[in-house]
C-alpha cells in the first residue's frame, strides 16, 4: 500500500441533468406526460434525491426539443 485516501460517496445529480434527460424523451411521450399527469417527478437512482418538474417546465422542455 503506497498511500491512503478517504472514501466518500458523492452524487453529482442535479435538476438540470434530469431536465436534459427529459428533453431527450420522444416529444409525443413528453406531451402525453403533460396531458395526463401535468407534472413529472424524477428520482436519482444513486442518492434518491427527487426532482419535480411542473407542467410549465415540461412545456418549456418540449418547445426547446422541437
Amino acid at each position: 500500500m503506497l498511500d491512503k485516501q478517504p472514501v466518500a460517496f458523492k452524487c453529482d445529480c442535479s435538476k438540470d441533468r434530469f431536465a436534459k434527460a427529459l428533453s431527450s424523451v420522444n416529444p409525443a411521450q413528453l406531451q402525453e406526460i403533460i396531458d395526463e399527469d401535468h407534472h413529472a417527478e424524477t428520482v436519482c437512482r444513486f442518492c434518491g434525491k427527487k426532482y419535480d418538474f411542473s407542467e410549465a417546465e415540461l412545456k418549456q422542455l418540449l418547445e426547446e426539443s422541437k
